[in-house]
């Protein structure tokens, strides 16, 4: 939602872009069995 209201800071979107694509890797390893709950959590926690 910050993204969508600051459209005219690139900045902004360069980082969430980055962190959503991180988050998908996390995921990903997550349903595969690679990465535990409690870490994903941790993750999100701290990166959020």
């Amino acid at each position: 939602m910050t993204v969508y209201r600051n459209k005219e800071n690139k900045q902004l979107k360069k980082d969430f872009d980055k962190w959503k694509k991180e988050a998908q890797e996390k995921i990903k390893l997550f349903k595969k069995g690679k990465l535990d709950e409690d870490t994903l959590y941790n993750w999100m926690i701290e990166n959020k």
